[in-house]
């Protein structure tokens, strides 16, 4: 089963660093996990990185505003 990733979205538009990216695995969690990145691409560039490093990731990634 595909691990599911999911981008966090800060929605204070002050802030510098408002995106980040989470896994549903424990795993990958704790490796690829990241929180304080500046754009959507560089949340997908993370996602991508734990791809590159043998994880199933799921294509579709959810989105949550905090």
């Amino acid at each position: 089963m595909a691990i599911k990733a999911t981008l966090a979205i800060d929605d204070d538009r002050w802030a510098k660093h408002p995106y980040g990216v989470e896994f549903d695995d424990e795993e990958c969690n704790s490796k690829f996990r990241y929180i304080g990145l500046d754009s959507r691409e560089a949340c997908y560039r993370q996602i991508e990185r734990a791809r590159a490093a043998g994880y199933d990731i799921d294509s579709d990634v959810d989105e949550y505003f905090y």
